[in-house]
């Protein structure tokens, strides 16, 4: 078993592969069960919301006493490659804030309209990124009746399809037809970039290396880095 607060070898697909109940294994071979995942994932995100929070006030606590105005809103929920939207992350996402009567401020949607890219053949696009597009498409609703049912406004999210090549460039170029869908739908918009790339020094096991190096250490995060920066000075 794990303890809480350990690393979980489960990508993101061997999660979804569970969510439908798929013969699986996880990174040390060994068979994901349904119930046993479902089971640790409430313990594991009920255990990090509370670590969290619990930072949270600590934060305040200092501001005050340093004379520094600050206050905590609700959660706003988001994961590592949006793995909230799986289906059994989800449903364990779901319990956890049902029982801890958790005051969620936002939940990201991760739907990205794509429709918008039809327009724009030239821009340089990611395959996998059309992939986590539509897979993730199919999963936001969810997430959208969700945030609309605590009063709030969801968000289109920008950055899957050109993720790794998010330059000031070419959002300029799509910027006018991705608000004028927001404005249509009464939507947000969260623009999703990647600045900053890991170090050699910084491998670890808990990112394949190959992912690693195909995605954390491109030289594509240096060009975001440096959109970042742009949208800063704006």
């Amino acid at each position: 078993g794990y303890a809480i607060g350990d690393y979980l070898p489960w990508s993101f697909m061997k999660l979804y592969m569970v969510s439908y109940h798929l013969p699986v294994r996880d990174r040390n071979g060994n068979r994901m069960n349904y119930r046993t995942v479902y089971e640790r994932l409430v313990s594991e995100i009920r255990f990090q919301i509370r670590r969290v929070s619990g930072l949270i006030d600590e934060v305040i606590r200092i501001a005050g006493e340093s004379g520094i105005p600050c206050r905590s809103a609700g959660l706003r929920i988001d994961a590592h490659q949006h793995a909230h939207l799986i289906p059994i992350v989800w449903k364990a996402l779901m319990q956890v804030i049902d029982e801890d009567s958790l005051d969620m401020e936002y939940i990201r949607t991760a739907h990205e309209p794509i429709g918008v890219f039809a327009r724009h053949f030239a821009i340089t696009f990611s395959p996998i990124g059309i992939v986590k597009n539509r897979l993730l498409a199919f999963h936001a609703p969810k997430a959208e009746r969700f945030v609309s049912s605590k009063g709030r406004k969801p968000a289109y999210l920008w950055g899957l399809i050109m993720s790794g090549h998010m330059d000031m460039d070419r959002i300029e170029k799509i910027m006018p037809d991705m608000l004028k869908i927001c404005t249509a739908k009464g939507y947000d918009i969260e623009i999703n970039i990647h600045p900053g790339r890991m170090l050699e020094s910084e491998l670890c096991a808990e990112i394949p290396e190959d992912s690693a190096r195909t995605f954390y250490m491109t030289k594509d995060r240096d060009m975001e880095t440096e959109m970042a920066r742009v949208f800063h000075n704006r």
